[in-house]
């Protein structure tokens, strides 16, 4: 009887918003049209349409093809970009192969590829993000800038060579707290600085639910893909307020001895985690003695 007590007193504290942004979930739909549409063909997709391999396994499951080069897409197939955004060579090469071809872009990526491109040539442009990111590397495709420099944390703005200006951006799904620390330390130190970098504003606020939820659960369990990079960035977050964060993309991957001694649970997700996959995971947390907090 004591122990049933103690497991019913465990509590499962659920961030607010959980699953898809808005970005995702276009992309998604996206591909489902285009099943409607070609409903016999094969789908060729460059590259993940979004990064969570449950999506993925589901979209192979409906007959997509996961291509790395769109030169090896057969001439007039039906294909898809996804939600990262591409190089101005992968869109000329998709015309000259004649595809059938949808394009998922997140609008907030194309807001910024044409951002980058009607800057001043002459402006250095200062990006905060992973240089082998898809997003990262069709934006930086798109500027205008003579000048370009990547950076991947705080600590690299000051191996920057003297810079009189400078403008900056940044990936959409970084932590929005360390790119506004960045931009101050940029501008401490470039006199003519313009900060016009962006953090998509649903991955904001599922960073400020975990961040909330961090500072007064015991332990937090964020749901998202280990190569998704607001699910890591959502997983960092949190360890840093908890000590005692995990990134599981499914179920399959918890265990029982991972709650041991947990009172209260903070539950996060990243903004390419399905629904499905959610209510899993609180179905296996509620099975193990969770009961979700009102």
């Amino acid at each position: 009887m004591t122990e049933m007590a103690s497991i019913m007193k465990k509590k499962l504290f659920l961030a607010e918003p959980l699953g898809f942004c808005g970005g995702v979930r276009h992309a998604v739909r996206t591909f489902e049209k285009m099943r409607d549409e070609y409903p016999d063909e094969p789908i060729y997709v460059l590259h993940e349409l979004v990064h969570n391999s449950v999506v993925t396994q589901s979209m192979r499951e409906k007959g997509a093809i996961f291509v790395d080069d769109v030169e090896a897409i057969p001439v007039g197939a039906v294909a898809l970009f996804g939600a990262h955004g591409v190089t101005t060579a992968t869109e000329e090469a998709a015309k000259k192969r004649n595809l059938r071809l949808s394009n998922a872009v997140c609008t907030l990526v194309v807001q910024l590829q044409e951002k980058a491109a009607a800057f001043n040539p002459e402006t250095p442009l200062v990006f905060f993000g992973d240089k082998k990111h898809p997003e990262v590397q069709s934006i930086l495709d798109h500027a205008a800038a003579h000048d370009i420099h990547v950076i991947s944390s705080i600590d690299d703005v000051d191996s920057l060579p003297p810079l009189k200006s400078a403008v900056f951006l940044s990936q959409t799904t970084r932590n929005a707290e360390i790119v506004d620390d960045i931009a101050k330390r940029l501008a401490e130190r470039i006199p003519q600085f313009d900060n016009q970098a962006h953090v998509c504003p649903t991955v904001q606020k599922h960073q400020e639910a975990v961040r909330h939820l961090a500072q007064t659960c015991d332990a937090m369990l964020i749901i998202g893909s280990p190569h998704s990079a607001n699910g890591r960035y959502l997983a960092e977050l949190a360890g840093i307020s908890t000590g005692h964060a995990r990134l599981v993309e499914n179920a399959q991957q918890l265990k029982p001895e991972y709650f041991d001694d947990i009172k209260t649970l903070g539950l996060g997700t990243a903004t390419s985690t399905p629904d499905s996959v959610i209510k899993d995971v609180i179905d296996w947390l509620h099975a193990h003695g969770f009961e979700k907090a009102q």
